[in-house]
């Protein structure tokens, strides 16, 4: 029968004790790893965020774009009319008429 002395239990408490500063070396490692890649990761979130947001507003800027250009046409042709008073006017009128109304059932 082997007797286990008191060199081999120093062993191997010195081999657990090892192990186990190793397994804790690792874990604060890959915890800091972590820590060093979260900004990176919400800075990506906040850009996509702010990049949504500016498509919406510029989609929203070219529609009031297009509908202040209906509306300068049709007081030019509203001018020209109230100037000249002539027929071809009042095809422009209903032209324009109708270029909103399309705008206003499309939006």
């Amino acid at each position: 029968m082997n007797v286990i002395g008191i060199e081999d239990l120093t062993v191997t408490v010195g081999v657990i004790v090892a192990l186990c500063a190793l397994i804790v070396t690792l874990w604060n490692a890959i915890k800091a790893i972590k820590e060093m890649a979260k900004p990176a990761k919400d800075l990506v979130s906040r850009v996509d965020a702010i990049e949504e947001h500016l498509s919406n507003d510029k989609r929203r800027l070219d529609e009031q774009e297009e509908a202040q250009k209906l509306l300068l046409r049709a007081m030019l042709v509203l001018i020209e009319y109230e100037t000249t008073g002539g027929t071809s006017e009042k095809e422009a009128l209903a032209a324009v008429k109708t270029d909103i109304t399309n705008y206003l059932i499309n939006s």
